[in-house]
């Protein structure tokens, strides 16, 4: 089976929106809010 192709574009903006993300989430000191967040969505 044949790994699926992905751009190394999009790899590099994903990495990009990750490193944005946490920097947000240190900023703002929004950890507890962002778990919370993630424990309801995978309900």
């Amino acid at each position: 089976m044949a790994l699926p192709v992905v751009d190394t574009e999009y790899l590099k903006e994903i990495d990009k929106a990750r490193r944005d993300l946490r920097a947000l989430i240190a900023y703002k000191n929004c950890a507890p809010i962002m778990l919370r967040l993630a424990y309801t969505l995978s309900l």
